[in-house]
């Protein structure tokens, strides 16, 4: 069956775009105990695997005048990659001009993972496909810009940590929001890591969130169990400076945001409909919708 590109909808021929890079699958695959994580639970806990399973997304090639494949080589994936093998090994701090590569890389590699046309060549799961604008891909591609409401978190999770105190939250809910604009989507979250070079050591975890016209807060960031990367980057990554957290806390990470359709990609504060050029706020998701404790 015929495929065009996500990005410009020129035809594909070949099999696409490799979501997940191949120098970091190479980085992994033979030399474990490294893991990969997708959050894939209902009830939000990621699952572990020893390989970084293949990923296809259609993107056209050198065979289209648009070569979306080489555009998203030269914007996020060459930008990124050495700063992000200084983090994954620990040799230093990745300073300003470094950390901004690495969360616009990280958003990429999420949101790409999470579309509708993503397949896992390994036949593993990879999470319920997130509902995604139709025109997000293509303007994003025109404009060069990530878009927005995407938020990123990250953590560092540490077998060997000691248990650390999650505070109480609330569950965030993240509704289906509609304008009469033609604005809006469905808010889906999702958790992806990546070993570091310490066997059965640290792992760099990421969580992307997209909550489209809908505005948010991650009740784990005040605790500093969570640094923002997207859409305002710290002046630093230091991974010797992030606590810590142990799986336990991760587990409860993963129930931070929706219900029912889970940290995978639910939705799970029903449907909103908003007056033009509204937004949907805590404060008025309180008045409407319960939360649950987490």
């Amino acid at each position: 069956m015929s495929k065009v590109c996500v990005f410009c909808q020129a035809p594909v021929p070949g099999q696409g775009e490799h979501v997940r890079p191949q120098w970091l699958r190479r980085r992994w695959n033979g030399r474990g105990p490294f893991t990969h994580e997708s959050s894939e639970s209902s009830r939000g806990r990621p699952k572990s695997r020893r390989n970084l399973s293949v990923v296809l997304l259609p993107a056209c090639g050198v065979d289209s005048p648009t070569d979306c494949n080489a555009w998203l080589n030269n914007t996020f994936e060459k930008p990124a990659q050495p700063f992000l093998e200084d983090i994954l090994d620990g040799r230093r701090p990745v300073l300003t001009t470094g950390v901004e590569p690495v969360a616009r890389w990280a958003v990429k590699t999420l949101l790409l993972s999470s579309h509708p046309k993503a397949r896992n060549m390994d036949r593993l799961p990879e999470g319920r496909p997130w509902e995604l604008p139709a025109d997000m891909l293509p303007a994003m591609r025109r404009t060069g810009l990530l878009p927005d409401d995407l938020s990123l978190w990250v953590a560092i999770v540490d077998p060997s940590a000691s248990p650390v105190a999650v505070p109480a939250f609330e569950t965030v809910m993240l509704p289906r929001v509609f304008r009469a604009d033609g604005a809006g989507g469905t808010g889906a979250s999702r958790i992806m890591g990546f070993g570091t070079s310490v066997p059965n050591g640290p792992r760099l975890v990421f969580q992307l969130v997209f909550h489209p016209l809908t505005d948010i807060e991650h009740p784990l960031e005040a605790a500093g169990l969570v640094t923002r990367l997207w859409p305002s980057p710290p002046p630093q990554i230091d991974l010797a400076a992030l606590l810590p957290i142990d799986p336990a806390a991760e587990a409860r990470w993963g129930t931070v945001f929706g219900s029912g359709g889970g940290s995978g990609g639910g939705s799970g504060g029903g449907a909103v409909g908003l007056p033009p050029g509204g937004r949907w706020s805590k404060a008025m998701a309180d008045m409407y919708f319960p939360t649950d404790p987490g």
